[in-house]
Formats: structure tokens, C-alpha cells, sequence
């Protein structure tokens, strides 16, 4: 289904009313997506979602036909015809089905949700959902995880649900990263184990270039103790310091989560 709180979307190169467009354009075939953050006009981080979004497509056996060029003219032509500077964009590639014999690619500006003030300061809830991806590794419409974690979500006031495997693993959050801190160090599930989100990537390159230890391995759930401050990444969030997981509480004012918290906003605001 499209979601958009925006008048117009882009679709196969045109601006296009959001009203004549068939909501199930895209219930069939495979769909590959990508959702990147504008501020002040401008696309965070375009080429790494450009590089992501190929990526994705790689990941299923399929050719993304779409320039770099192409991508970021969707981004501006949506800016400039909504009167919209700020926001999510989602940008999406639809492999039709065989009988359809068509693709479709679209773009449009998505309902968002931006972490308060206080949400930064005294941290948020969430709790654990035992489920996993498909395919981690590409950004794939799994729709069936994202509805089931939006209604735990809204029902439990969480901001985020965190994903769990089957061996009790600590993988990812349905729509994030999910980050640990022990004594002066990072800890975070292997790259090969999720969907690692640009932002994600961006804290990566932080720490090691601080010379922060990072120790890419999976917490278990039933193993929180040692750990001083947990944290999730993403578009939306940025870096949002997790206050409760499950029952149990981590410390929000931790040195290492707030300095990490400084740099990433210091990167955004040098970015644009």
C-alpha cells in the first residue's frame, strides 16, 4: 500500500498526483525500497542509499536500471513540487511478475515520526520480538514483520521493537539498528546478520575513527547485565539512547552514547 502525507509522488520519471495512483500497484512481484531523510532541501546521505538501494536489488538476482542521476532527480522534483523541505522519502523499484511484464518506480514523502527532545534526553522503551528477516542483508518489503511490530508498538507505547532469532540472538530492530555499550566499547551484531542501515555505517566509521572499540558479535537476550547503555540507529531516530529493554534498564547519560550523539549531529550538520 502507499502511505504518503504529501499531494504528489514520482513515478517511472513523472511527478504524478497521489490520488490517481492504484494503492496496489505494488501487491504483486518482488519490491526493493529504500528511505532517506531530506533536511533543508537536501537528501542525507544520497549516495550511500543509491549504493544500498543496487545493493538490494543484487540481493534478489535482479539489475536496479535506475542512474544515480536518475535518483536524486526523483528527490528534487518531489522537494520542489511538494513545497516540502523536510521529511522521509521513500524511493521503491517493483519487479512486476511475469504476467504483468511491467516495473514500476516510484518515490514519495512517507508519514514520519521524529523522536522528541525528551525522547533524546531520558531515553525510550522497547522490548523484544522474536522473529527474523528474510534476507538481512536487502532492503526487502517484508510486510507481515512491519505490521506485527507497529501494532506491539502502538499497543505497548514502545518506540521500537527489537528482533530476537531462534539461537536467542540480539539481531536488529524492525526498522533500525540496535548498538550496546561495555565499559569503553561498542558492541553490535556482524553486518552479515542484518540490515545495516546508513546510519548504522556512519557510527561505525565514527568510532574507529575515535579508535573506539567495536566488537561486531551478537548480544544474547537473556545476557543484558554487562552491558552500560544500549542505543538504536536509523533515518528517523538518528542516535536514540534506549532507557528500558525488556524489563531491564540501561544508563542514558553514559559518556561514550552521549559523545557518539555529538559527532553524529556534528556530521549531520557539516553534511549540510
Amino acid at each position: 500500500m502507499i502511505h504518503t502525507f504529501k499531494e504528489y509522488l514520482w513515478i517511472n520519471e513523472e511527478i504524478t498526483r497521489v490520488d490517481i495512483i492504484d494503492p496496489d500497484f505494488f501487491s504483486t512481484g518482488q519490491t526493493v525500497y529504500e528511505v532517506l531523510r531530506v533536511v533543508n532541501g537536501k537528501p542525507l546521505f544520497a549516495i550511500e542509499h543509491y549504493k544500498r538501494f543496487v545493493s538490494s536489488a543484487s540481493r534478489i538476482g535482479k539489475q536496479l536500471p535506475l542512474t544515480f542521476e536518475q535518483f536524486s532527480s526523483a528527490i528534487t522534483s518531489l522537494v520542489i513540487a511538494n513545497s516540502t523541505t523536510e521529511g522521509n522519502i521513500e524511493l521503491l523499484y517493483n519487479y512486476g511478475t511475469p504476467e504483468q511484464q511491467k516495473n514500476i518506480w516510484l518515490a514519495w514523502f512517507i508519514p514520519h515520526h521524529y523522536p522528541s527532545d525528551d525522547d533524546y534526553k531520558y531515553g525510550v522503551n522497547t522490548m523484544f520480538y522474536y522473529a527474523l528477516r528474510t534476507d538481512p542483508q536487502a532492503k526487502v518489503k517484508d510486510v507481515p514483520l512491519r505490521d506485527a511490530a507497529n501494532v506491539i508498538m502502538k499497543a505497548k507505547n514502545l518506540a521500537e521493537v527489537i528482533l530476537v532469532d531462534k539461537a536467542g540472538r540480539i539481531t536488529e530492530g524492525s526498522r533500525s539498528n540496535i548498538f550496546f555499550i561495555i565499559k569503553d566499547a561498542l558492541q553490535t551484531a556482524p553486518d552479515s546478520m542484518v540490515l545495516s542501515g546508513i546510519t548504522r555505517e556512519k557510527v561505525l566509521e565514527l568510532a574507529r575513527t575515535k579508535g573506539i572499540e567495536v566488537i561486531e558479535h551478537p548480544v544474547m537476550y537473556n545476557n543484558l547485565t554487562p552491558f552500560d547503555a544500549a542505543f538504536i540507529t536509523g533515518t528517523s531516530p538518528k542516535i536514540l539512547p534506549i532507557k528500558d529493554l525488556e524489563g531491564h534498564s540501561f544508563n542514558v547519560e553514559n559518556k561514550l552514547l552521549r559523545q557518539l550523539m555529538d559527532d553524529y549531529n556534528e556530521l549531520l550538520n557539516s553534511f549540510l
